[in-house]
């Protein structure tokens, strides 16, 4: 509801903002206050029309500066929504994507949001990949292939699954997962014929 509110908030603002007071409240983040309309918090980063040497009190800043503005608060707040879910354990810009669009952003500031995160590396898909390989192995004994059909459908590139792949193989081995697999196949009676299908649908 919090989000919701601030939304709206944004939302209600004049299209043409007018500085009241300004605090820098770490580098390259901002609070504005304007003369009309509820403080929001900015990144400077988002802003593309607007120099942020004239984010100073007094200062007017016509239509298209003021969207440019209320544009760099929409991706501060998907931003701060972002970093909460990275927090808790890693994510992929889809997966992220999706969270964020189920949480109410829209895209735009999504995109721009998750560049920022990438660019501070934050968020990367490559440690995504790695830590989901690593956690998969916890609990499933899986080949290469269906590792791979797992990453892809994550949202990771090709080339980064393959690369990750690459360097879990480094770390563990691809046969001992295809033994630990087997051995449970074992214990569940199955047939040479169910064993061999069983092992093929897990990507070995």
């Amino acid at each position: 509801e919090t989000d919701s509110l601030e939304y709206n908030s944004l939302q209600s603002e004049s299209l043409c903002i007018v500085i009241d007071s300004v605090e820098e409240v770490s580098e390259g983040c901002i609070r504005i206050l304007p003369y009309k309309g509820p403080s929001f918090f900015i990144r400077t980063k988002y802003l593309s029309c607007v120099n942020p040497e004239r984010l100073i009190p007094g200062e007017k800043f016509n239509e298209e500066e003021s969207e440019n503005l209320i544009f760099a608060g929409y991706a501060f707040l998907a931003e701060r929504d972002a970093l909460n879910y990275l927090n808790r354990s890693e994510h992929s810009r889809y997966l992220l994507t999706q969270k964020l669009l189920k949480k109410g952003h829209k895209q735009d500031f999504i995109d721009a949001a998750l560049d920022y995160l990438e660019e501070k590396n934050y968020l990367s898909d490559c440690r995504y990949a790695i830590s989901w390989l690593r956690n998969r192995r916890i609990s499933k004994s899986e080949g290469k292939i269906k590792l791979f059909q797992h990453l892809l459908s994550r949202g990771i590139s090709k080339d980064i699954a393959q690369d990750a792949l690459s360097e879990f193989y480094d770390e563990f081995s691809e046969f001992n997962m295809l033994e630990k697999a087997y051995a449970k196949c074992l214990r569940q009676n199955l047939s040479e014929e169910k064993i061999y299908k069983k092992l093929i649908s897990c990507g070995f």
